[in-house]
């Protein structure tokens, strides 16, 4: 995983946002795969694919990027701690964070057809990481 985000780093740093993005989600892999748990697996799939398709519509830029970067580095350092509980802190802020920017583009760049959100409904949160097993 370090290698990983010197890696992304070189990308962003180079401007080589496919690069960027590819480690990024790479990145995500890597802890789901190793929770061993493959609803989570599944999940991610779904989920990184929507991402994947709304980057290529938006077009988040190099802040974007940055910004992802650096909330990947303390996910990993608690990672290395086995600090659970840090690294779930840590990463429903980077969820939240990455939601919070692609809906600013979205705002910025509105695409026909493309929500993030639904309307008219009360909004409920799922807990990916939720403590219960």
């Amino acid at each position: 995983m370090d290698k990983l985000i010197r890696d992304c780093e070189h990308a962003i740093k180079n401007n080589i946002a496919f690069e960027s993005r590819k480690d990024g989600i790479e990145f995500h892999r890597i802890i789901a795969s190793i929770t061993g748990n493959p609803i989570l697996m599944f999940i991610l799939d779904f989920v990184e694919s929507r991402l994947i398709d709304a980057k290529e519509i938006l077009k988040p830029g190099k802040e974007f990027s940055s910004k992802a970067l650096r909330a990947h580095k303390p996910i990993y350092n608690e990672l290395l701690e086995r600090n659970v509980k840090k690294v779930r802190e840590e990463m429903v802020c980077h969820i939240r964070e990455v939601e919070r920017d692609l809906l600013a583009a979205h705002q910025e760049e509105p695409i026909e057809g493309l929500s993030f959100r639904q309307t008219g409904a009360k909004r409920e949160s799922i807990s990916i990481f939720s403590t219960r097993v």
